[in-house]
């Protein structure tokens, strides 16, 4: 029996398309593709990166920048750059991959 890559399905070792969603089985499509589950722990990274780390990074790198000791500006200011850095990086992922 082989397993789809894409649908985690079960099909005959003789099948070359998968029974339920028709993916390409055979043994270079098998070889190329990543196992089910790799694409969605890849994408949770990526939207985990866009969604949680630059708001909260830009809301703790303003509040350290209004403290009056010099070590917090200096840290907040780093957290801020970072921020700034990921929603960049997200929009540069985000204009590659889906126009």
């Amino acid at each position: 029996m082989k397993t789809c890559p894409a649908c985690a399905a079960k099909a005959t070792n003789e099948a070359a398309a998968c029974p339920k969603c028709a993916s390409d089985l055979t043994a270079v499509a098998l070889n190329t593709l990543a196992p089910y589950g790799v694409r969605r722990w890849t994408y949770n990274k990526y939207i985990l990166l866009a969604v949680l780390f630059p708001p909260a990074g830009i809301v703790v790198g303003i509040n350290f920048l209004s403290k009056p000791s010099a070590p917090k500006e200096k840290l907040g200011e780093s957290i801020l750059v970072w921020a700034l850095f990921a929603c960049f990086v997200y929009y540069i992922i985000w204009k590659v991959k889906y126009q």
